[in-house]
């Protein structure tokens, strides 16, 4: 038991909490306290410690604590069952959610759960017709290159975002097995447009937009850098390009010029 009654104490956090008005530093409050109550005063820590706890939870008393402590058994099923219940949680909250030290929850994953960190596979939301639209373009790809050299002849293109900062790598999925888990990524933050394509032989970039890509800066790629390259290593004239279903690849412009530029 605390050897300072709650007067003394209420009195003293009063004071250090008052110290940015009165002016007094920690040493002058400790000398008040002694006069007043002609006890030795706390030190420093403790008075700091007060302070923050009446002012913070309206209370000095201190909090009622338990007779026995929990045995390893509970706080493992503790464990599981935030686990089961929250699997995304990292380790730190689950830590200051349970009261359980954080090396504590680890070993209990480790050694008692048998439970590892998942990373999720991170894809575009796809529509309910997109998966059977993708299933037919890759039997109709497969029928129309049905040897190995006329696969070798197709370009296959992609942008790639590179975002200005990625939390792939603080996202962990907490569980027995592999759960195969998936996360949807917000649509069109930050970030800068690279192009490249590649077939059996070459690749061919990266190339860097400036700025978002549209229909007249993807025309601009295509005509003053991308055909240009393929010109220069002379397969302009044997090759297929692959490019996906985003709007400027579509726009009436860009299919005119691919189609005169491969015929």
């Amino acid at each position: 038991l605390s050897p300072y009654t709650i007067e003394e104490r209420i009195v003293m956090s009063t004071w250090v909490y008052e110290r940015w008005n009165t002016g007094d530093t920690i040493a002058t409050i400790a000398r008040k306290f002694v006069e007043r109550f002609q006890n030795p005063a706390p030190t420093k820590v403790t008075m700091l410690s007060w302070e923050k706890k009446l002012f913070a939870t309206g209370s000095i008393k201190d909090l009622p604590r338990s007779s026995r402590t929990p045995t390893r058994h509970e706080t493992c099923a503790a464990v599981e069952e935030s686990i089961n219940r929250s699997p995304l949680k990292s380790t730190r909250k689950r830590s200051a959610e349970l009261g359980i030290p954080r090396s504590t929850i680890r070993e209990h994953m480790k050694k008692d759960l048998g439970i590892r960190p998942w990373r999720p596979s991170f894809v575009n939301e796809l529509s309910d017709n997109d998966r059977d639209n993708r299933k037919e373009c890759c039997s109709e790809l497969l029928n129309t290159f049905a040897t190995i050299p006329s696969r070798g002849k197709v370009f296959f293109s992609d942008e790639c975002a590179i975002y200005r900062s990625d939390q792939k790598r603080n996202v962990f999925f907490w569980s027995k097995e592999n759960p195969h888990y998936m996360e949807e990524i917000e649509h069109k933050p930050p970030h800068v447009m690279m192009w490249a394509a590649l077939n059996a032989r070459h690749v061919i970039g990266p190339y860097f937009f400036n700025g978002s890509v549209n229909h007249k800066s993807y025309l601009e790629m295509l005509q003053n850098w991308f055909v240009p390259e393929l010109d220069a290593l002379g397969l302009r004239q044997d090759v297929w390009l692959q490019q996906d279903g985003a709007p400027p690849h579509y726009a009436l412009s860009v299919r005119e010029f691919l189609n005169d530029s491969f015929p």
